[in-house]
């Protein structure tokens, strides 16, 4: 039996509209920004290996192959800290990182937000964001571009993406901000009913 209505589509999250600050960049596709595992593992296993090879013990050595070691590993830790820096570096932003103001429609699981770029649907975006209810907290996600709306001559790009990494925590926040911009235009509608 129907009783009249269809729901035509079902999401996870509810989406808002809101105004937020926030920064993007695109990730470039090519092998430079792994992940942190894979990058800082690749660099560890091959001093690691090189290590391996020369298994005499450090006391064994005379003082010339001696030196010669300690060199060797002092270079494999500034390699595995050059690499770690970088990885940092490219992922976090730096402290000058400008956090521009834009009207988002967001929901836990994505976003579409306004960009002077216009992206293709596939690319892979770094998200910084900073909701109005906590300030000074920067929730940083990575996201696949799925839809974009074209301007209309006198507008930015409407890119819509869908969140692929972002942490549980920040994930909880920006539901929160959800349900409190839909108590916020639930309680803006609702009529003013004096008391007296």
């Amino acid at each position: 039996m129907s009783l009249g209505y269809e729901f035509v589509e079902r999401r996870e999250f509810f989406r808002v509209e809101g105004r937020v600050r926030l920064h993007y960049r695109k990730i470039r596709s090519d092998s430079q920004e792994l992940e942190p595992n894979d990058q800082l593992g690749q660099v560890s296993q091959a001093k690691s290996e090189d290590v391996e090879r020369e298994s005499l013990s450090l006391d064994q050595m005379p003082a010339e192959a001696l030196l010669r070691e300690i060199l060797k590993r002092i270079m494999a830790m500034e390699e595995k800290l050059d690499a770690l820096w970088h990885f940092f570096s490219t992922r976090w932003p730096a402290e000058e990182l400008q956090l521009v103001p834009a009207l988002v429609n967001i929901s836990g699981c994505g976003m579409r937000f306004p960009t002077k770029e216009k992206f293709q649907v596939g690319d892979k975006l770094e998200v910084t964001l900073e909701l109005p209810m906590s300030p000074g907290h920067l929730i940083r996600l990575c996201g696949e571009v799925v839809h974009i709306l074209e301007p209309d001559g006198r507008g930015p790009y409407q890119t819509a993406i869908k969140f692929m990494s972002v942490s549980e925590s920040d994930r909880e926040r920006i539901v929160r901000y959800t349900l409190d911009r839909q108590y916020q235009e639930i309680c803006s509608k609702r009529p003013f009913v004096s008391t007296s």
